[in-house]
């Protein structure tokens, strides 16, 4: 499948997972993202891991989908692709302390396994 059909199928099961009230809070507590769905990190996570279980790890995808705008692909592209690979690609695009939380979460997941 073509990353641009399978970006959309993911988009997709995000949105369903939408919570404006989150999105907005957030945005209210100084996280603010240019595009945020307010999806909790526990469904990103289950959604990243189901999508690689589907079509498997992809880091010229995750590539991808970290410099997109909206806070949930970027979360889902560090599951999806090698956090330790391209590293400054990853770190010069850290806007927000989640990211850089998560960032981190997924390295020490990941040297675990």
């Amino acid at each position: 499948m073509p990353n641009s059909e399978r970006t959309a199928a993911l988009r997709k099961r995000l949105y369903a997972e939408r919570n404006g009230i989150v999105a907005d809070t957030m945005c209210r507590l100084g996280v603010v993202y240019t595009e945020n769905w307010g999806v909790s990190l526990a469904t990103v996570r289950r959604i990243a891991r189901e999508t690689t279980a589907a079509y498997g790890y992809d880091h010229e995808w995750a590539k991808g989908l970290w410099l997109s705008p909206l806070r949930e692909l970027r979360l889902a592209s560090l599951w999806i692709g090698d956090a330790t690979r391209d590293t400054d690609l990853w770190l010069q695009n850290m806007t927000t302390q989640e990211l850089r939380d998560e960032y981190e979460f997924v390295l020490n997941v990941k040297r675990d396994r």
